[in-house]
Protein backbone atom coordinates (compact mmCIF):
# COMPACT_ATOMS: atom_id res chain seq x y z
CA UNK A 1 0.00 0.00 0.00
CA UNK A 2 1.50 3.34 -0.88
CA UNK A 3 2.13 5.25 2.09
CA UNK A 4 0.19 8.88 2.35
CA UNK A 5 1.72 11.91 3.11
CA UNK A 6 -0.33 12.39 5.88
CA UNK A 7 -3.58 11.76 7.42
CA UNK A 8 -5.17 15.44 8.95
CA UNK A 9 -7.04 14.97 12.14
CA UNK A 10 -8.92 17.76 13.18
CA UNK A 11 -10.27 18.58 16.46
CA UNK A 12 -13.98 20.29 16.96
CA UNK A 13 -13.17 21.11 20.53
CA UNK A 14 -10.44 22.09 22.20
CA UNK A 15 -9.04 20.33 24.59
CA UNK A 16 -5.88 21.11 27.09
CA UNK A 17 -2.37 20.89 25.66
CA UNK A 18 -0.39 18.89 27.70
CA UNK A 19 2.48 18.76 25.81
CA UNK A 20 4.03 18.50 21.55
CA UNK A 21 5.79 16.00 20.35
CA UNK A 22 7.20 14.41 17.03
CA UNK A 23 5.68 11.18 15.61
CA UNK A 24 7.02 11.55 12.13
CA UNK A 25 9.71 13.49 9.65
CA UNK A 26 6.74 15.24 8.26
CA UNK A 27 4.28 15.10 11.00
CA UNK A 28 3.50 16.63 13.99
CA UNK A 29 0.54 16.17 16.69
CA UNK A 30 -0.52 17.48 19.94
CA UNK A 31 -0.87 15.38 22.91
CA UNK A 32 -4.04 16.26 24.28
CA UNK A 33 -5.86 15.48 27.55
CA UNK A 34 -9.80 14.53 27.40
CA UNK A 35 -10.08 14.25 23.33
CA UNK A 36 -14.08 12.90 23.63
CA UNK A 37 -15.18 11.24 20.21
CA UNK A 38 -12.38 9.09 18.05
CA UNK A 39 -10.65 6.19 19.34
CA UNK A 40 -7.23 6.28 20.57
CA UNK A 41 -7.03 2.92 18.14
CA UNK A 42 -7.84 4.28 14.97
CA UNK A 43 -5.15 7.16 16.06
CA UNK A 44 -2.59 4.65 16.37
CA UNK A 45 -3.40 2.69 13.48
CA UNK A 46 -3.76 5.64 10.56
CA UNK A 47 0.08 6.72 12.43
CA UNK A 48 1.13 3.51 11.74
CA UNK A 49 0.45 3.87 8.15
CA UNK A 50 1.78 7.17 7.25
CA UNK A 51 2.38 10.65 8.48
CA UNK A 52 -0.27 12.24 10.61
CA UNK A 53 -0.67 16.17 11.16
CA UNK A 54 -3.31 17.53 13.84
CA UNK A 55 -4.99 20.77 13.35
CA UNK A 56 -7.70 22.94 15.79
CA UNK A 57 -10.54 23.60 13.90
CA UNK A 58 -11.55 26.33 16.10
CA UNK A 59 -7.88 28.06 15.46
CA UNK A 60 -5.81 27.18 13.08
CA UNK A 61 -6.51 29.50 9.68
CA UNK A 62 -6.28 26.75 7.06
CA UNK A 63 -5.56 23.12 6.59
CA UNK A 64 -1.64 22.08 5.65
CA UNK A 65 -0.67 21.96 1.94
CA UNK A 66 -0.07 18.48 1.90
CA UNK A 67 -3.02 16.25 2.74
CA UNK A 68 -4.17 13.30 1.36
CA UNK A 69 -7.11 12.32 3.74
CA UNK A 70 -9.16 14.47 6.43
CA UNK A 71 -10.76 12.75 9.29
CA UNK A 72 -12.60 14.70 11.68
CA UNK A 73 -13.41 13.70 14.99
CA UNK A 74 -15.37 14.35 17.77
CA UNK A 75 -15.57 16.57 20.98
CA UNK A 76 -18.95 18.37 21.47
CA UNK A 77 -18.41 20.99 19.33
CA UNK A 78 -21.60 22.84 20.51
CA UNK A 79 -20.05 23.93 23.01
CA UNK A 80 -17.51 25.69 20.77
CA UNK A 81 -20.03 26.33 18.25
CA UNK A 82 -19.17 30.43 18.07
CA UNK A 83 -15.79 29.74 17.58
CA UNK A 84 -16.43 27.55 14.93
CA UNK A 85 -18.54 29.26 13.12
CA UNK A 86 -16.14 32.85 12.85
CA UNK A 87 -13.48 30.18 11.84
CA UNK A 88 -14.63 31.06 8.29
CA UNK A 89 -11.05 30.31 6.42
CA UNK A 90 -10.89 26.84 8.35
CA UNK A 91 -14.56 26.00 7.00
CA UNK A 92 -14.04 27.53 3.62
CA UNK A 93 -10.60 25.35 3.66
CA UNK A 94 -12.70 22.16 4.21
CA UNK A 95 -15.34 22.60 2.14
CA UNK A 96 -13.02 23.17 -1.09
CA UNK A 97 -11.42 20.27 0.17
CA UNK A 98 -14.10 17.87 0.24
CA UNK A 99 -15.33 19.70 -2.91
CA UNK A 100 -12.30 19.08 -4.67
CA UNK A 101 -12.73 15.25 -4.11
CA UNK A 102 -10.27 14.76 -1.01
CA UNK A 103 -11.36 11.73 0.70
CA UNK A 104 -12.90 13.01 3.92
CA UNK A 105 -13.94 10.77 6.87
CA UNK A 106 -16.28 12.75 9.89
CA UNK A 107 -17.36 10.95 12.69
CA UNK A 108 -20.36 12.70 15.00
CA UNK A 109 -18.73 15.88 16.23
CA UNK A 110 -17.36 16.08 12.94
CA UNK A 111 -20.86 15.38 11.16
CA UNK A 112 -22.20 18.36 13.12
CA UNK A 113 -18.97 20.90 11.87
CA UNK A 114 -19.92 19.66 8.16
CA UNK A 115 -23.79 20.30 8.69
CA UNK A 116 -25.40 23.75 7.62
CA UNK A 117 -25.35 24.75 11.75
CA UNK A 118 -25.28 24.17 14.65
CA UNK A 119 -28.54 25.33 16.48
CA UNK A 120 -27.92 29.43 15.32
CA UNK A 121 -24.31 28.73 14.43
CA UNK A 122 -23.15 28.19 10.66
CA UNK A 123 -20.44 25.73 9.86
CA UNK A 124 -19.12 23.96 7.15
CA UNK A 125 -22.16 23.30 5.10
CA UNK A 126 -21.43 20.33 3.33
CA UNK A 127 -23.97 18.18 3.87
CA UNK A 128 -27.94 19.32 3.59
CA UNK A 129 -29.27 19.41 7.66
CA UNK A 130 -28.76 21.45 10.61
CA UNK A 131 -28.04 20.28 14.18
CA UNK A 132 -30.08 20.70 16.64
CA UNK A 133 -29.17 20.47 20.58
CA UNK A 134 -31.44 18.40 22.85
CA UNK A 135 -31.58 18.26 26.38
CA UNK A 136 -31.57 14.39 26.79
CA UNK A 137 -29.05 12.19 25.08
CA UNK A 138 -30.65 10.97 21.83
CA UNK A 139 -28.51 7.40 21.09
CA UNK A 140 -25.58 5.32 23.01
CA UNK A 141 -24.84 1.86 22.56
CA UNK A 142 -22.59 -0.38 20.58
CA UNK A 143 -23.40 -1.16 16.84
CA UNK A 144 -22.43 -3.08 13.69
CA UNK A 145 -22.83 -0.93 10.28
CA UNK A 146 -23.17 -2.24 6.89
CA UNK A 147 -22.06 0.07 4.00
CA UNK A 148 -25.34 0.73 1.48
CA UNK A 149 -23.17 2.08 -1.36
CA UNK A 150 -19.54 2.13 -2.50
CA UNK A 151 -17.75 4.68 -1.06
CA UNK A 152 -14.33 5.87 0.35
CA UNK A 153 -14.60 2.76 3.08
CA UNK A 154 -14.75 0.30 -0.61
CA UNK A 155 -17.39 -1.40 -1.90
CA UNK A 156 -21.19 -1.33 -0.82
CA UNK A 157 -21.57 -3.82 1.33
CA UNK A 158 -18.71 -3.67 3.67
CA UNK A 159 -19.22 -4.23 7.81
CA UNK A 160 -17.64 -3.19 10.85
CA UNK A 161 -17.96 -2.11 14.37
CA UNK A 162 -18.79 1.41 16.27
CA UNK A 163 -20.36 3.19 18.93
CA UNK A 164 -22.44 6.18 18.92
CA UNK A 165 -23.15 8.71 21.98
CA UNK A 166 -24.95 12.16 21.02
CA UNK A 167 -27.68 14.71 22.03
CA UNK A 168 -28.17 16.35 18.80
CA UNK A 169 -30.27 15.77 15.71
CA UNK A 170 -29.75 16.30 12.17
CA UNK A 171 -33.15 17.67 10.50
CA UNK A 172 -33.57 18.59 7.05
CA UNK A 173 -33.08 16.61 3.81
CA UNK A 174 -31.42 12.96 4.38
CA UNK A 175 -29.94 11.86 1.39
CA UNK A 176 -29.42 8.17 0.97
CA UNK A 177 -28.24 6.77 4.23
CA UNK A 178 -24.12 5.46 4.27
CA UNK A 179 -24.89 2.18 7.00
CA UNK A 180 -27.41 0.07 7.31
CA UNK A 181 -27.03 -0.21 11.33
CA UNK A 182 -28.12 -3.36 13.87
CA UNK A 183 -27.78 -2.10 17.68
CA UNK A 184 -29.52 -4.15 19.97
CA UNK A 185 -33.10 -5.31 18.52
CA UNK A 186 -33.00 -2.44 16.31
CA UNK A 187 -32.45 -1.55 12.41
CA UNK A 188 -32.07 1.70 10.96
CA UNK A 189 -30.27 3.79 8.23
CA UNK A 190 -27.66 6.49 9.14
CA UNK A 191 -25.07 8.83 8.12
CA UNK A 192 -24.15 10.67 4.95
CA UNK A 193 -22.20 9.56 1.78
CA UNK A 194 -20.99 12.71 -0.28
CA UNK A 195 -18.80 12.68 -3.29
CA UNK A 196 -15.78 10.63 -1.50
CA UNK A 197 -16.25 10.54 1.73
CA UNK A 198 -18.65 9.92 4.61
CA UNK A 199 -20.22 11.27 7.96
CA UNK A 200 -21.94 9.45 10.39
CA UNK A 201 -23.00 10.10 14.16
CA UNK A 202 -21.49 6.55 14.65
CA UNK A 203 -17.43 5.98 15.80
CA UNK A 204 -16.96 3.41 13.62
CA UNK A 205 -13.67 0.96 14.75
CA UNK A 206 -11.11 0.65 12.30
CA UNK A 207 -9.38 -2.04 13.92
CA UNK A 208 -12.90 -3.99 14.05
CA UNK A 209 -12.30 -4.25 9.89
CA UNK A 210 -8.97 -2.89 8.81
CA UNK A 211 -9.87 -2.75 5.56
CA UNK A 212 -12.11 0.42 5.63
CA UNK A 213 -9.13 2.11 6.62
CA UNK A 214 -6.85 1.33 3.98
CA UNK A 215 -9.08 1.56 1.15
CA UNK A 216 -10.24 5.43 2.31
CA UNK A 217 -6.43 5.86 2.17
CA UNK A 218 -6.22 4.58 -1.47
CA UNK A 219 -9.53 6.75 -2.38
Amino acid sequence: MPIPRAVHFAETAAPQTLNEIQVGPTADRRRRRGSPGRRKSNQVWLERQGSMDRRELRDDPELPHEVDALYIGGGYPELYAAQLSANRSMRAAIARFAANGGPTYAECGGLMYLAESIDEARMVGILPVKITMTDHLVDFGYCEITTRADSIFGKAGISARGHQFHYSRAVGNANAAAYAVRQGGREYSEGFIFPNGIASYIHVHFLSNPAIAQNMLQS
